[in-house]
């Protein structure tokens, strides 16, 4: 029913706006045979913008007819107008034609006149909305008909910025008991946020750079886990702009209830921002719906041990070190031993297994390619709109199995579930595939999205460096330095940069200091060796390539090729990379383009080595 202290009794008669029935006492919106149900205040915010089309409403006067008294009211304004744009079908095309038009500074005005469709008159209102709607409407119907379906590397149409809350899900705190449980908890309010297009979320680097102080935040939601006599306590903070503390939550539950936790958690976030949950179904239960008022809870299992194990293997293998990644394995096989449909579980098994044979090197590709495979079919059988499984199969096919047509189907599948999935994966298939022109395309659209990324403003700059603009690169990269200075990767890629750019008392100054940080790294070995032979170090480059490959080494044949390649042995060079084949190197993905293979460019062989990486060729 309608919230009569919002609006009066003859406000409840349905009306037509550009074609979309509005039904104010059933709160419903129906547009080409779609009903929305909307919150009573997005109706309300609808009814008060019709009492006034054509005209400016600012926003304070919104917010005290719509939330009289509320503290919350300008957090939650931005909000409220992405969830009526989403009802209405009011997202797509240029600003100019959208139904709600911002008014930059002042408020939000509504472009067309609403039409009451019952016989009895509605009061003020049927002086003027007899305006000509009908033209109106048929041209509003023809842009949302007619509009090119997006392609996979199209311009954004989510909301402006200016209409999307910058929000940050804060690590939570806890004890070492419970640390992995804080871990998962804050992922699973930063999905569950991410399927609202009301909000930009903020990704791990942005968020460090909101809790040093670096970067504000529209809404910070924090909280800490405690134990206690009688169980689990979360106590949650809701936190805008200017440290005004808009709500604070107490989820008190029974020892070992951590499912109870959880479930209690998300639905404190989703009443707190705004977002209408469906009932919580059955565990694996999931929906391709993102609208905002049909959302539901990310899915996970009801057997609380396996959601433990799945807790403690998603944790250990956020910390990226080779010892850990073996230990998260086994959690998350216990996981889905215990739970064989956890169909997350299972896709972070593949995640984590791929990481172990390829990125981190604690398993050999060998030893993990299958099974991994066999884990992300796993999860995307489960759970077929589940889009970080889909996300790691195209990357697994791309990458490892050399099957780029069945890559390009999972990240099709991806974007049609996720059309806004920020994924580092198809840019690789776009760098391997296509050109590097068309993956830095696709890389500024995620920096557009987040423009405080550390992690994007990296691997554009890779990226730039592949397309032979270096100077582009290393503005990248030392931005990306000024935001995170420890970071080693951020480092790594300015020495690699100021080497291409004969830079390199600064490029072998910065490579020694990683290099006695993580002494065992054969990765920053062979990017000394370039380094050292770009500068004419001749001796001193083979000298290090001679420790980095001893008896007991354990590098990687990419960074063998490498280091053959910088100190004239292209013979040894190419073994390696044969070799790399043969074990499917994950690193051999940037074969085409990475600039560290510059010296074998001109022998035949290294172009054999890149149609095989290939694979099948792509239209």
């Amino acid at each position: 029913m309608a919230n009569t202290q919002l609006w009066s009794a003859d406000r409840d008669a349905p009306f037509d706006l550009a074609g979309r029935r509005i039904d104010p006492a059933q709160r419903q919106i129906t547009f080409t045979g779609k009903t929305t149900v909307v919150e009573p205040r997005v109706m309300a915010l609808l009814l008060r913008l019709a009492e006034s089309p054509h005209q400016p409403v600012r926003r304070d006067a919104l917010m005290d007819t719509v939330w009289p008294g509320s503290p919350g009211a300008e957090s939650s304004l931005s909000n409220a107008v992405s969830l009526l744009r989403q009802a209405l079908n009011d997202q797509g095309g240029a600003p100019a034609e959208r139904l709600i038009k911002t008014v930059p500074k002042i408020g939000y005005c509504l472009t067309a006149e609403p039409v009451d469709v019952t016989a009895a008159p509605v009061g003020k209102r049927e002086t003027r909305w007899f305006a000509a709607v009908a033209v109106l409407a048929v041209a509003l119907i023809g842009v949302f008909i007619f509009w090119p379906e997006p392609t996979r590397d199209s311009v954004d149409t989510s909301p402006q910025a200016e209409d999307r809350l910058f929000v940050v899900v804060a690590p939570i705190t806890a004890d070492d008991t419970y640390r992995a449980l804080a871990h998962t908890l804050a992922r699973d309010a930063a999905t569950l946020l991410e399927r609202s297009t009301a909000y930009r979320v903020a990704d791990q680097s942005e968020a460090y750079q909101v809790m040093s102080g670096g970067l504000s935040a529209d809404l910070v939601i924090a909280g800490s886990i405690e134990t206690r006599d009688n169980g689990l306590r979360l106590r949650a903070t809701w936190v805008r702009e200017g440290a005004t503390t808009d709500a604070i939550r107490d989820i008190d539950v029974a020892p070992g209830a951590v499912l109870a936790l959880r479930e209690q958690w998300l639905e404190a976030v989703a009443v707190e921002t705004a977002l209408s949950l469906e009932p919580i179904g059955t565990p694996n239960a999931s929906t391709q719906e993102t609208d905002n008022a049909d959302i539901e809870l990310p899915s996970t299992t009801a057997n609380a041990e396996a959601f433990e194990a799945y807790s403690n293997g998603l944790y250990l293998a956020s910390q990226y070190r080779p010892d850990l990644m073996l230990e998260a394995i086994d959690n998350l096989e216990r996981a889905v031993d215990l739970d064989p449909d956890f169909a997350q579980a299972w896709a972070h098994l593949g995640s984590a297994l791929m990481q172990a044979g390829s990125h981190q090197g604690a398993l050999t590709a060998a030893a993990t390619r299958l099974r991994a495979r066999d884990a992300l079919l796993k999860a995307v059988t489960l759970q077929p709109d589940l889009a970080l499984a889909h996300d790691a199969l195209g990357d697994y096919y791309n990458c490892v199995a050399r099957e780029p047509i069945l890559a390009q189907r999972a990240f099709d599948q991806l974007f049609r579930i996720a059309p806004e999935f920020t994924s580092p994966a198809y840019t690789r298939l776009l760098l391997l595939h296509y050109s590097p022109e068309r993956a830095i395309a696709r890389i500024n659209r995620n920096i557009a999205r987040y423009p405080d990324s550390v992690t994007w403003r990296l691997i554009a700059a890779q990226h730039m460096l592949a397309v032979n603009e270096p100077q582009q690169a290393l503005q990248l990269a030392e931005n990306a330095l000024a935001i995170a200075p420890q970071l080693a990767e951020t480092q790594l890629t300015i020495a690699k940069i100021r080497s291409t750019l004969a830079q390199h008392d600064e490029a072998l100054t910065m490579l020694d200091e990683l290099a006695a940080r993580s002494p065992e790294s054969t990765r920053i070995a062979a990017h000394q060796v370039m380094a050292l032979s770009r500068a004419g170090n001749d001796d001193a480059a083979i000298e290090v390539r001679d420790a980095m490959l001893g008896e007991t080494s354990e590098a990687k044949q990419t960074h063998r090729a490498m280091a053959y390649a910088w100190t004239g042995n292209s013979d040894a060079a190419f073994d390696a990379l044969d070799q790399a084949l043969r074990e499917r190197e994950f690193g051999l993905c940037y074969v085409a383009t990475e600039p560290v293979y510059a010296p074998l460019r001109d022998d035949p062989r290294f172009e054999r080595v890149v149609q095989t990486m290939r694979g099948a060729e792509l239209n």
